[in-house]
């Protein structure tokens, strides 16, 4: 655990010395295009070491780590007649990865490597692609616990990696394509099917002042979903995981208010001619309208991070739209403190059992 939390911190600040040299003694007069080219290596080491910190762990670090290696190992008895047993919502793309590292006789070690870059590197790219604020996104990733939550539950983070290159075609508006890949998640977890949900509504045209109309809309969908659905809503999301129980007091109200807050702030800073920004702004959106609604059981009640990983090229760009510098300053410094809490408390005086979302739940 000693070397985990060192390798985090040093990860960590490796990406704040970035932000820091890249950004902030710009602040206001960098070309953000031409400073992501000059640090992409740096950009890259920081990508390659928080993998290998995570495909490389001990097999006590995680939820199911050891159950997944234990699942992985027990694979070297079948052969791909297997899949012919498996329905498309069973997670025949998790099982088919499983069978194929064991035909080419590859370790653990290096399988976990594979299925962390199915998460991973997705989301470095998007990043990358994203192009503001670089090293601030990848310092989000770390302290959110974002990055870690792939310790803990190897086919949800494939399912959610998969769907972020689903939503990079739909950038492109490649959308055959986006829906394969949306498609291909669900073969590693059902759940990622929530994503076609996140690709209706980016389709949806909005102006600032019309999303007034949504707030009002997403309330009535909350109070209905925590209401006279809730039953319904009980029976669809047990489908989504393994673990039967049902607990009504799970947490996450924290969450939601840091959610409501971005979209407060979010709402502010943006502007009708930026559609990227809206695209992200609505993935905050379907995380604040969902959370309160899953709180039904904490192996269920991380599904909506399929949207909330959105977060960490949606602050910086809401950052950065800030006009006033005094403003800007402080709002880098309140969500600095957020994250820094965050990092602090959880990631690294938690558990061995890392539940980066735990950090929100009352």
């Amino acid at each position: 655990m000693e070397i985990y939390i060192v390798t985090l911190i040093v990860c960590l600040f490796l990406s704040v010395f970035a932000y820091q040299s890249v950004y902030v003694e710009r602040l206001g007069v960098c070309d953000y295009e031409k400073l992501n080219d000059k640090y992409k290596k740096l950009f890259i080491l920081i990508a390659v070491f928080m993998l290998l910190i995570v495909g490389l762990r001990a097999d006590i670090i995680g939820i199911d780590t050891l159950n997944y290696k234990d699942t992985y190992l027990n694979f070297e008895y079948y052969d791909f007649s297997l899949l012919k047993k498996y329905k498309w919502y069973e997670e025949p793309g998790y099982a088919f990865v499983n069978l194929l590292f064991n035909k080419f006789g590859l370790s653990w070690q290096v399988y976990a490597v594979f299925m962390a870059s199915l998460f991973i590197i997705p989301i470095m790219v998007l990043i990358f692609k994203n192009k503001i604020n670089c090293f601030w996104a990848i310092t989000i990733f770390i302290m959110s616990g974002l990055w870690t939550f792939s310790m803990s539950t190897m086919r949800q983070v494939a399912a959610i990696g998969i769907t972020v290159i689903a939503f990079l075609f739909e950038d492109k508006k490649k959308n055959f394509w986006s829906l394969v890949f949306i498609f291909i998640a669900s073969l590693f977890h059902v759940s990622a099917m929530l994503a076609l949900l996140y690709f209706i509504v980016r389709k949806i045209p909005v102006t600032k002042n019309r999303f007034l109309c949504w707030f009002g809309v997403g309330f009535l969908i909350v109070v209905i979903g925590i209401g006279p659905l809730r039953n319904v809503l009980v029976g669809v999301m047990i489908s989504f995981g393994r673990d039967y129980q049902v607990d009504s007091a799970t947490g996450g109200l924290l969450k939601e208010v840091y959610f409501i807050l971005t979209l407060c702030v979010g709402w502010v800073c943006g502007t009708d001619k930026d559609d990227r920004y809206w695209k992200y702004y609505k993935a905050i959106f379907l995380s604040a309208v969902l959370l309160p609604i899953i709180r039904i059981n904490p192996t269920l009640f991380r599904v909506y991070m399929y949207f909330s990983i959105y977060e960490v090229v949606f602050v910086p760009m809401m950052l950065s739209n800030i006009k006033h510098n005094k403003f800007k300053i402080i709002g880098y410094i309140g969500y600095g403190v957020t994250y820094t809490y965050l990092f602090f408390s959880q990631s690294m005086v938690s558990s061995l059992k890392l539940i980066p979302y735990k950090f929100f739940w009352s």
